[in-house]
């Protein structure tokens, strides 16, 4: 089971509220391994916090615009 870390999931959406990024770009920001920052990813869009957007190359990941209307 993937313990939670509240500082992680803050910093997260903080970086993908200024623009969507990819699992490489927002691993290497916060110093932690692509899989964990995966899992981290994954739940926030079990919760529609974060969306991903397909481009050719590359999965991007924003938070969800119903979360910022809220």
């Amino acid at each position: 089971m993937m313990k939670v870390k509240i500082e992680v999931i803050e910093k997260l959406t903080k970086l993908l509220s200024e623009k969507p990024r990819s699992i490489k770009e927002l691993s290497e920001e916060l110093n932690i391994g692509w899989k964990t920052c995966e899992r981290y990813l994954k739940s926030l869009k079990n919760i529609g916090v974060v969306v991903e957007i397909k481009t050719k190359k590359v999965f991007l990941c924003t938070i969800s615009l119903v979360e910022l209307s809220c």
